[in-house]
């Protein structure tokens, strides 16, 4: 027999696990650029309505993560572009990299510094590749990811230990 958690079979969940695990990067969601080739810079883009949560209040969440990670940010409002870099911390940029990455794809700064923390992982799933372009279909989707009043994702987060985002049109996880 199958047990269903909020409209989501145990079946479901492992699927959604077996695939999360098997890919191993997103395709351009957060376009990123080593602009120089360079292990010490990278550029990362997040929608633009994201940038207010990466700086934070009075600058705090941006100065927190540069202290940190030991990185500077250059972010520019306008077209949701953020420099990372460092002269002498490349493992503080890509660490720096998967907090503004988060934090893009809609968790708070406090759960996005969790990717601080040693084995925990970001990964981000593009609805696309489940639904194709149908809008009904990435709606349904993500609608089911997200249950009734959030208790789907809530019981996910519970049972995983992970942390779970949905964002336009993809799926975020932050866990080990």
């Amino acid at each position: 027999s199958t047990l269903w958690i909020e409209g989501l079979s145990v079946d479901t969940i492992s699927w959604v696990e077996n695939t999360l695990a098997k890919q191993s990067h997103h395709k351009a969601l957060c376009s990123e650029t080593m602009s120089t080739g360079r292990a010490d810079e990278m550029h990362v883009r997040i929608p633009k309505d994201r940038i207010g949560a990466l700086i934070g209040p009075e600058g705090k969440t941006k100065h927190e993560l540069e202290k940190r990670t030991g990185v500077k940010l250059h972010i520019d409002s306008e077209t949701g572009e953020v420099e990372i870099e460092s002269k002498d911390n490349p493992l503080g940029v890509l660490q720096a990299r998967d907090v503004v990455k988060a934090i893009g794809r809609g968790f708070s700064p406090e759960r996005a510094m969790r990717l601080l923390q040693e084995n925990q992982y970001l990964d981000i799933v593009d609805i696309r590749e489940f639904a194709g372009t149908s809008e009904k279909a990435m709606r349904r989707l993500r609608g089911r990811v997200i249950g009734e009043n959030g208790k789907t994702r809530e019981t996910i987060e519970r049972l995983s230990g992970a942390y779970v985002s949905v964002y336009g049109k993809t799926v975020a996880l932050i866990g080990s």
